[in-house]
């Protein structure tokens, strides 16, 4: 690969793991900030779990859970906490059970207790797509400095097929193009009405296109890119996006900065 093509493509990935949060391991986001990610399956949904590792913090996934240390995992150290995915019924469980606690707190946010006779610090709050959340911080631990550092959002939905119409409602569907001259930088989503479409990704003379299958939920533009190399179906990037009264498109990236696309005519 010659130095200019090979400068070309890693801008584009840049720019893509830019564009969303990506169910990752061992992803850094911003100047010293750690992160690790993974997505997590229940009954045909996803959710997106990132935790936040600065200060030397390590984090072990297994099939269904997370365990967190306050430091590496040396097979010794025992968790500080863990945390797992739920559903509806779970969920409802854990409500009727605890809601009788005397540390029993529930607000928009989730609910919050702890258990009696020494036990776990939890909290469980809603992720969406009917999934829940629950961490259990160690009784010792500073229950919400670790609750913190998890950062939960809903993943694709498993029953998204091309074989369904219409599924998406104007006024997203279309051809979306964003251009940064300055930096010679180009993107262009194409979507389409049955959750399917296209991303095409441009650097100088380098373009780079990519299937997709997305979703939209609260203002939020859910991606996985299909048929590919670089990103697989567990990678879903989570964007949230707006119009304005000039009918562009708004999408925030990962870093909190403001995409402006502009919808292409006849598209």
């Amino acid at each position: 690969m010659n130095m200019k093509k090979g400068i070309g493509l890693i801008l584009v990935l840049c720019m893509m793991m830019a564009l969303g949060v990506c169910a990752q391991a061992d992803q850094e986001e911003g100047a010293g900030r750690q992160t690790a990610t993974d997505t997590f399956q229940v009954e045909g949904k996803e959710a997106v779990v990132a935790v936040d590792l600065t200060g030397g913090w390590s984090v072990e996934f297994a099939s269904q859970s997370i365990y967190l240390y306050d430091g590496a995992n040396d097979g010794e150290r025992p968790e500080i906490a863990f945390g797992y995915v739920i559903d509806q019924q779970e969920y409802d469980e854990n409500i009727a059970e605890y809601s009788s606690y005397d540390s029993f707190v529930e607000d928009a946010d989730g609910v919050k207790f702890s258990e009696e006779d020494g036990g776990s610090n939890k909290y469980l709050f809603a992720v969406g797509n009917g999934l829940y959340f629950m961490i259990a911080a160690d009784q010792d631990a500073d229950a919400e400095a670790v609750y913190a550092r998890f950062d939960v959002k809903p993943g694709l939905a498993l029953d998204v097929t091309t074989e369904k119409e219409d599924l998406i409602e104007e006024p997203l569907v279309g051809i979306w193009e964003y251009t940064d001259e300055e930096n010679g930088i180009g993107a262009v989503y194409d979507l389409k009405g049955d959750g399917t479409g296209t991303y095409t990704m441009t650097v100088g003379d380098e373009e780079v296109t990519y299937e997709l299958k997305y979703e939209v939920e609260d203002s939020h533009l859910l991606v996985t890119y299909v048929n590919n190399d670089t990103f697989t179906d567990d990678d879903v990037f989570y964007n949230e996006f707006r119009f304005e009264d000039d009918g562009t498109l708004i999408i925030k990236d990962s870093f909190d900065e403001e995409m402006t696309f502009i919808k292409k005519e006849g598209g």
